[in-house]
């Protein structure tokens, strides 16, 4: 129904920002883990320096200082490793999301369409078909609408004239129904080139207008 639809295009409209949020959290994401990555890259550097200038001044000296040396190394491989492996999260945070906002767009545009198509079927509906007058519902809805905006200002009279297509049912049984309609249509037509664009013609019955 018409509650459905616009429920649906405001979902839609909420996941869309939802996952432009997403996509500038993962965004924070990643550039955290970027940083972090150039933090163990450059402790990494230090260690690999320090160990460089010891293993200067110590080349000789014994095993035990060969084997801090060693284990030196080891721990600024591993800095390099976390230091890859943040990298490579930061690059699938920033994949996600550009696919979250890739998403985000095709829901954006979902919702409004959606949206379109809901508003063309609201108008339909306050339409009759045949005419393109006001149909009978929201016709007289809005003529309420009129006659409390005249009480209010009661300074331009309000004007209401009920019209009756004379000599329909006679067209309609000695011709086609197609004949009927173009009849109605020429009415309405006749009553339009008299009124201002914004006057209401309402449908009120098969061959009855106001």
């Amino acid at each position: 129904s018409r509650d459905l639809r616009t429920r649906t295009a405001q979902q839609r409209r909420y996941s869309a920002r939802g996952r432009v949020e997403a996509a500038g959290a993962r965004d924070q994401v990643a550039l955290v883990r970027d940083l972090r990555a150039a933090e163990r890259d450059h402790t990494a550097e230090q260690r690999d320096r320090a160990q460089t200038l010891e293993d200067s001044v110590s080349a000789g000296q014994g095993t035990e200082l060969m084997r801090r040396a060693a284990e030196n190394r080891a721990t600024a491989s591993v800095d390099r490793a976390e230091a890859a492996t943040g990298r490579a999260r930061a690059a699938a945070d920033r994949a996600q999301a550009a696919r979250d906002r890739e998403q985000a767009a095709q829901d954006r545009v979902r919702a409004h369409a959606e949206r379109e198509t809901l508003l063309a079927r609201l108008v339909a509906a306050e339409a009759d078909g045949l005419t393109g007058t006001r149909s009978r519902a929201t016709g007289l809805e809005d003529l309420d609408h009129e006659i409390a905006r005249a009480h209010r200002s009661m300074v331009i009279p309000l004007v209401i004239a009920y019209v009756d297509v004379v000599g329909l049912n006679a067209v309609n049984d000695t011709h086609v129904h197609g004949a009927g309609d173009a009849l109605l249509q020429r009415a309405v037509n006749a009553i339009r080139g008299q009124l201002r664009s914004y006057d209401l013609i309402i449908r009120i019955g098969g061959d009855e207008f106001l």
